[in-house]
């Protein structure tokens, strides 16, 4: 980033006196070689003016950010713009730059009604009793790695306990349709 004083085109100077920068195709070569890119403005808009009127009035896009080619493809979105004041003669410029899209990890989700099934308060005890915390560097660590592995279990008996559902379930409607039309009567 930084004052480059460079334009790159009649679309970067404005007023009567606008020209294309004569190492136009110097400047666009170089930055295609060092892999650079010019990080497109919200709307092209001079960042320099020369605080003249009239005729000899003159602004031109000098300040500009740069940035690597292959960075630009593990970002979101980026951005920059140009403020419209300042005390100097150069407008701040401003860039914005959101990384990439991180998948968040999903949190664990413990179901309080697991605490009423006596099969998983047994699977608690045991595992905690089997795997003495004082067995590792420390009490932390040991705390820490019994927490991680019972939300494994916990993870895998809930799902154990879901694919035992599904089976019971359809036993339990088909005993039920059973005993309704046996008996030719409904509850």
């Amino acid at each position: 980033m930084g004052d480059l004083n460079f334009f790159i085109g009649f679309g970067e100077s404005w007023g009567s006196q606008a020209q294309v920068d004569p190492l136009f195709g110097y400047i666009r070569n170089s930055l295609e070689q060092q892999n650079l890119t010019d990080v497109p403005m919200i709307r092209p808009l001079p960042t320099w003016r020369n605080r003249r009127v009239g005729d000899s009035s003159l602004a031109r896009r000098l300040d500009r950010f740069l940035i690597k080619v292959p960075l630009l493809h593990h970002l979101n979105r980026y951005r920059q713009w140009a403020s419209s004041g300042g005390i100097s003669d150069h407008a701040p410029i401003y860039l914005e730059i959101l990384g990439p899209k991180a998948k968040p990890k999903s949190p664990y989700k413990f179901n309080h009604v697991w605490l009423q099934e006596p099969r998983y308060i047994k699977m608690v005890t045991d595992y905690w009793k089997e795997n003495i915390i004082s067995s590792h560097r420390s009490l932390a660590e040991g705390f820490c790695h019994n927490l991680s592995q019972l939300k494994h279990l916990s993870i895998s008996w809930a799902i154990e306990e879901k694919q035992r559902d599904d089976q019971t379930i359809p036993f339990i409607e088909s005993e039920l349709n059973a005993l309704t039309y046996d008996n030719n009567k409904g509850f």
